[in-house]
């Protein structure tokens, strides 16, 4: 082989070997060669792990875990400030102090309102032992009201409030469900992406990208389609991996229909700076940033975009919530989490705004001691205090209880409010008035359910073995009776009051006479049924 040919077959393995190289350092360290589905999979994997350490809630978790389960004395300090439309701007401090002693389940917190610097608003007092729950309104009555319930829920029962609509709202513990099983999760969809055939993925190079924040950004694409029955099946083995097999028996029954699912994943300098998920007309943006995320929804129907945005931002020492939507309204959430040698403490900046309410601003320092001497000082208990509790009141008396401390409030609140005339303690005033309707619209419809089982009985020349059956239910509501002639009765009724003694006394003279009767009402002031009078009949 001559010296030019040697130089050519060295040249041309240089050449490969660089070529080799190359290729070798792009598989490593770029996706050129690799396959869509891989990449997909290799950054969504990233992408999820991203999102958990962001919405970590574990120091949340420890808190709250402090609030429930420990002994502690807590301080609170806290100012509301209030600017409306005209930008007039008012403010309100709330000063709390108290001893919780989680461990013997009882509680007790002083609870001061002002309005500016100097005039009190309300005084108030909180007592929980066990699971008796009680509150005192220093300046409005001298005893506690309370009651006996094993949840806020079954208090909302009590109080004859709705509550459908608070399930929405229980966002933490929806979270904490996701987060305990979030790896089992992560792995159902892995598992179910990495089965899903090649066909289904798509790449697409050098894409121009608007971010939520207004950024051009040059990004590969990477996608994943899903038709409708295999959306159906991954939110399905996802409700597997939660544990709801109520939900998955209800998809299965209702024939709920699902449409198909788009996946795209942008990389750009081989990270994820957006996530989108589209399904039919609904959109969902996730934008990655240093310890950022930036969510936003858009809802698309003919009329409208809906749109809704959430940033979350996680420091090492705070963090970050931003809310916003299309109907301008806006809330940021800043909180600051720390800990010391048996302290715990929470800072908190609540603002929000929207077209109405120029701004609302809350601000609150929590400082929680957890030395053994926290619990040092005498904590009042309710057997100790006046104390009305409404557990086992009838429904009606409940209602005229919690209706006549309303009024009571208000008169408070009205006096006050003469003085200052605050937007915000008319808005308390509107709260309890429509509370106040409530209470009487109850008791309008107890009132009228306990007359209806009574009037129906009304009439003449009616048989003993009907009015056998009124005077059952008689003696499951009557204080005492009178006889007021021959075969002629006039009882008095008491909601809820057994005397079923006395009705047995008035079947027994009614079984030994030998007419029919005449059946009539009477009625006290509030047109509640209190009287029931038997005559005997007389043909004319």
């Amino acid at each position: 082989m001559n010296k030019k040919s040697i130089i050519l077959v060295g040249m041309l393995f240089g050449i490969i070997i660089i070529g080799l190289i190359v290729y070798l350092v792009l598989s490593l360290t770029t996706d050129i060669f690799k396959p869509a589905s891989e990449m997909f999979n290799t950054y969504l994997k990233e992408d999820i792990s991203k999102i958990n350490q962001i919405t970590d809630l574990s120091k949340e978790k420890d808190y709250l875990n402090t609030l429930t389960q420990s002994n502690f004395r807590e301080n609170i300090k806290a100012d509301f400030k209030y600017t409306n439309s005209q930008e007039m701007q008012e403010k309100f401090s709330i000063i709390s102090s108290g001893i919780t002693n989680n461990l013997e389940k009882n509680s007790y917190k002083a609870i001061n309102i002002k309005y500016g610097d100097n005039l009190d608003i309300m005084d108030l007092e909180y007592l929980q032992e066990n699971q008796t729950y009680g509150l005192l309104f220093a300046n409005v009555v001298k005893q506690f009201v309370s009651a006996d319930v094993e949840s806020y829920s079954d208090l909302l029962d009590m109080l004859g409030i709705d509550k459908t609509n608070l399930e929405k709202y229980k966002v933490l513990e929806k979270w904490d469900l996701i987060a305990n099983q979030k790896e089992k999760i992560e792995n159902v969809i892995a598992s179910y992406i990495k089965d899903t055939s090649n066909a289904r993925f798509k790449k697409q190079k050098s894409s121009q990208v608007t971010l939520n924040n207004g950024e051009e950004k040059t990004a590969n694409v990477y996608s994943l389609t899903l038709s409708k029955d295999e959306t159906k099946e991954l939110y399905i083995e996802i409700l597997k991996g939660l544990g709801k097999q109520a939900e998955i028996n209800d998809i299965n029954t209702t024939k709920k229909q699902f449409t198909e699912t788009k996946i795209f994943i942008y990389v750009a300098d081989n990270k994820t700076i957006r996530i989108s998920v589209e399904v039919e007309n609904k959109q969902a943006k996730i934008d990655f940033s240093e310890n950022r995320l930036s969510i936003k929804y858009n809802d698309i129907t003919e009329e409208e975009i809906k749109t809704k945005s959430i940033d979350i931002k996680q420091e090492e020492q705070n963090k970050s919530i931003e809310y916003s939507d299309s109907y301008n309204n806006k809330i940021s959430l800043v909180y600051i989490l720390g800990e010391d040698i048996n302290q715990k403490k929470l800072n908190l900046k609540l603002n929000a705004q929207n077209d109405y309410i120029k701004g609302v601003e809350f601000n609150l320092a929590q400082n929680l001691e957890t030395s053994n001497s926290a619990l040092e000082g005498i904590q009042k208990k309710l057997e100790n205090q006046a104390n009305i509790n409404i557990t086992n009141l009838k429904v009606s008396e409940r209602n005229t209880a919690l209706n006549g401390l309303l009024q009571r409030i208000d008169r408070v609140l009205i006096k006050k409010n003469n003085q200052i005339n605050s937007e915000v303690l008319k808005m308390w005033i509107n709260i309890n008035k429509t509370l106040e309707q409530k209470y009487q619209g109850i008791k309008e419809k107890q009132k009228q359910i306990f007359n209806n089982q009574f009037i129906t009985y009304k009439g003449q020349n009616v048989k003993k073995e009907i009015i056998y059956n009124l005077l059952d239910l008689a003696g499951r509501n009557m204080k005492n009776y009178k006889t007021i002639g021959e075969s002629s009765f006039e009882i008095n009724i008491s909601e809820g009051k057994q005397n079923i003694e006395l009705a047995q006394e008035i079947i027994k003279a009614i079984k030994e006479s030998d007419n029919n009767f005449n059946i009539d009402f009477g009625y006290d002031s509030d047109g509640k049924l209190n009287l029931i009078k038997i005559q005997g009949y007389k043909e004319r």
